[in-house]
């Protein structure tokens, strides 16, 4: 089996991962009705290691599984989850030797990336929603882009720290 198949398949495990994570715990992360989307995270980090490609096709996978498991319209969320996949996708560099060297760049896409996502979908579910169009996109889109965006950069910085310790430990190990 290839690295790259090997990779797609963790990308995979991970997203099942965070979407069982999401059907299970995520109400208990909720502040004001606002929670992130942990599959989300996910899949910008897969966008920034794997790509385009291999996050718009796990984008969309991840999207379906979510919106069979909700029970509410299916493909809204494969729809955002694969348009969000190919943006971050678009972001990837593979000439970069460090990860997340331009963090505050990498954070404003990705917080721009997440608005739209957030946006995206609950745009595409006002025909059900039974609420004031303006307070929802500020609760929910941009208060779950927030949250998110913050989950992201929480991760951001144990995986820089991490990788920092593993470069020092290369140093010093020789």
């Amino acid at each position: 089996m290839s690295q790259t198949v090997r990779e797609i398949l963790r990308a995979s495990a991970l997203l099942l991962g965070l979407i069982l994570l999401q059907v299970l715990f995520a109400r208990y992360l909720s502040i004001g009705g606002v929670a992130p989307d942990l599959p989300l995270v996910g899949l910008i980090f897969i966008a920034h290691r794997l790509g385009r490609l291999p996050a718009t096709a796990l984008g969309f996978g991840a999207g379906l599984i979510m919106d069979l498991a909700s029970g509410e319209v299916v493909g809204i969320l494969a729809l955002a989850k694969t348009l969000t996949g190919f943006g971050a996708g678009i972001l990837y560099d593979p000439e970069r030797s460090e990860p997340f060297g331009r963090l505050p760049r990498f954070m404003t896409r990705t917080a721009g990336l997440v608005f739209f996502h957030q946006i995206l979908s609950l745009l595409l579910y006002f025909r059900t929603l039974d609420t004031d169009v303006l307070l929802a996109i500020v609760q929910h889109g941009f208060g779950g882009a927030v949250y998110t965006a913050v989950i992201v950069l929480i991760v951001v910085l144990i995986l820089s720290r991490q990788s920092r310790r593993v470069d020092m430990q290369k140093a010093v190990n020789g």
